[in-house]
């Protein structure tokens, strides 16, 4: 029981700290409207695209003051990571991707 209640306090940090750091991505780079240089699209098929050429799922989501859905696609053990925004129209478009995707908490399990 004490393990099972130490990984969901880990998890409830993780997502704690995905969450604060994706809206304050997606407040900076979404305000702004798409330009030509963002790739954007549907949802599904952006999804499907990242599904089929990095095999990166969604691994956190967070819902924005102003309706955009923030979410963070990555590849199993982080190798590549991709964030999502996703407005009230369904349009969805890529705000940012890299490598190296490591979730940071503190020592006591709390969000750094």
């Amino acid at each position: 029981m004490w393990e099972h209640t130490n990984i969901s306090r880990l998890r409830h940090a993780i997502n704690a700290v995905l969450f604060i750091a994706i809206l304050a991505l997606g407040f900076s780079v979404f305000s702004l409207s798409a330009t030509a240089q963002q790739s954007c699209g549907t949802h599904g098929d952006v999804v499907a695209l990242l599904g089929k050429t990095y095999a990166e799922s969604q691994v956190a989501l967070g819902l924005s003051t102003n309706g955009v859905v923030i979410e963070v696609f990555s590849a199993d053990q982080g190798t590549t990571w991709t964030i999502l925004a996703t407005r009230a129209d369904g349009t969805t478009c890529v705000l940012s991707s890299g490598e190296q995707w490591i979730p940071v908490i503190t020592r006591t399990g709390n969000p750094a």
